[in-house]
């Protein structure tokens, strides 16, 4: 293998994906740089959430080498807490790696260079740990900083703990890059959505429930004294995982030089072997995602000669029907707005799971008969509904297609209708069936959803009309995956904070003024409209541009 054309395409590899550019930048058609404040604004998102991912990762491990130190296995409790990083890690992964190898827009282009497939995945595969590197920051940090606490500083420590942050991402990477592999080579090359949906989610998902769940737990045993049947109990589950032999390196390298040696040339052969391992089939699989793409375009083809027979639909309906079109044209729109559809029901099952759903249950009760108790459950519900992406990037997610309405003979408040028609119709039904379910389940009086479904689908509206304006103002219509049109686009950060603002007014009245519930009918009405022709206006204005 040639190692300068290896690493050439990996350089070039991270300068056209821009991880640090779709993270903090926003494309405007107008020409116009990022302002200060929005920059700050999602520079500030990302920190809080890196902190809070940070605290809950953090304080399980802290709490795992706080246990293994009284216990004197604190290499094994390394080791658990390295297991951790890597399985977490190797979720991750899997969210982005299949664009990277195969769905990526320049993968096809490499076939015009005379390069083997064995380098292009190498490349590829240096690439994604690259970026792997990046999680591990929120990741591998934390346990650093215990084991300095619980260990000390040394030579060998810091030595070790600089070997751990940029070795431990081979083996998720290595994983994640063969599952993904083998499910592309099962599915011959097709993307099958509910496939890429739990492959994408329900990994991840499970992995924060798990670090949630010890998160809790490593706080209340820290704070109060180990009982004997808990010290037993944790002193059986830190030594089963402590002693798997890869990771048990990890956390012996700690304490002995001669293990740092060994889990260094075993991660390098891991590397190594990876790519005489997964690169035959990755050439098999570029084969299958090539013909699995052309007979694609095919239906896609005669999809369209079909259509040019169906009757006219008005042109209202045809305009939702495009919005829909666009989410199931790219699964990472399907993957994050069906994740974003189903955020009530997931916390409940973390609840569930996490064993916090009595508790909550308990408290619930004891609120009943509290005068905030009706306004706060249509408060939760209502935040449910602010938090979704759909209609603050629904702009940006129509990408290079975006000029089609200049061309068309569409009126703006036409479109700007079928946006929100279709936010009501594909999250706020199932929003009000939520609400509905809360109000059967707490054994609230039904007559309240006399007024609570109206002011909810009204707020609703709102909410859509705050990220439309925010969108329009701003699109961000050069994009090269699904995730940098949606889950990194700064205005689904400002979306979200404006949606907050439109809904207050209606939540404070309902909170701080009783039998005044018309009242808060009216300041939404009155929002509405300034909202649908601060919209119009923002949209006409961009529509209008050259």
């Amino acid at each position: 293998m040639r190692v300068k054309v290896i690493f050439s395409l990996v350089k070039n590899q991270i300068i056209a994906a821009k991880p640090l550019e779709q993270m903090f930048s926003s494309a405007s058609k107008n020409g116009k740089q990022n302002k200060v404040l929005p920059l700050l604004l999602k520079i500030f998102g990302l920190l809080a959430i890196s902190i809070s991912f940070i605290f809950i990762i953090g304080s399980s491990y802290f709490g795992y080498l706080y246990i293994s130190k009284s216990l004197n296995i604190i290499e094994k409790g390394i080791a658990l807490c390295a297991f951790s990083s890597t399985i977490f890690l190797l979720f991750i992964s899997t969210t982005f790696l299949e664009n990277v190898y195969f769905r990526g827009k320049d993968v096809s282009l490499w076939k015009l260079l005379p390069i083997s497939k064995a380098e292009f995945f190498l490349a590829r595969f240096i690439a994604s740990y690259c970026y792997s590197l990046l999680t591990n920051i929120i990741v591998t940090v934390p346990l650093i900083v215990g084991i300095f606490v619980y260990v000390g500083i040394n030579s060998l420590t810091i030595i070790s703990s600089f070997i751990l942050f940029f070795f431990l991402p081979i083996l998720p990477v290595v994983l994640s890059s063969l599952l993904v592999t083998i499910k592309v080579y099962v599915f011959k090359g097709k993307s099958i959505k509910i496939v890429d949906f739990l492959l994408n989610n329900l990994p991840f998902i499970l992995c924060i429930l798990y670090l949630s769940k010890s998160s809790n737990e490593m706080i209340e045993l820290v704070s109060s004294d180990l009982i004997q049947s808990q010290i037993t109990g944790y002193q059986n589950y830190i030594s089963n995982i402590g002693s798997l032999p890869y990771f048990s390196l990890m956390g012996s390298m700690f304490i002995n030089g001669d293990s740092l040696l060994i889990f260094i040339i075993i991660s390098l052969i891991v590397f190594s072997l990876s790519s005489l391992i997964i690169a035959p089939l990755y050439e098999i699989c570029l084969h299958f995602v090539n013909d699995a793409n052309n007979k694609t375009a095919i239906r896609k083809k005669s999809k369209k000669v079909k259509d040019t027979n169906i009757k006219k639909s008005s042109i209202l309906f045809s305009l939702i029907k495009r919005e829909f079109y666009v989410i199931i044209g790219e699964k990472g729109f399907v993957s994050e707005s069906f994740s974003e559809a189903f955020v009530p029901l997931i916390l409940i099952i973390v609840w569930k799971i996490t064993g916090s759903l009595d508790s909550i249950n308990n408290m619930l009760d004891a609120l009943a008969s509290n005068r905030y108790f009706i306004p706060g459950v249509f408060l939760i519900i209502q935040l449910f509904a602010a938090m979704v992406l759909i209609s603050s990037t629904s702009v940006s997610r129509e990408g290079k297609s975006f000029k089609l309405n200049k061309l068309l003979p569409l009126r703006v408040n036409t479109i700007i209708k079928s946006k929100v028609l279709f936010h009501l119709l594909f999250v706020t039904v199932l929003q009000v069936i939520y609400l509905v379910a809360f109000i059967i389940f707490l054994k609230i009086k039904l007559n309240l959803l006399l007024w609570m479904i109206p002011l909810f689908v009204l707020n609703s509206i709102n909410i859509s009309l705050s990220g439309l304006l925010i969108d329009y103002r701003n699109p961000r219509l050069e994009w090269d995956s699904a995730t940098s049109a949606m889950k990194r686009n700064m205005n689904a950060f400002i979306g979200m904070g404006f949606a907050l603002l439109v809904i207050a007014p209606s939540i404070l009245i309902l909170f701080f003024f009783d039998n005044f519930i018309l009242l808060a009918f009216i300041i939404s009405l009155i929002i509405l409209v300034l909202l649908y022709k601060s919209t119009n206006k923002v949209a006409s204005r961009i529509l209008s541009l050259s």
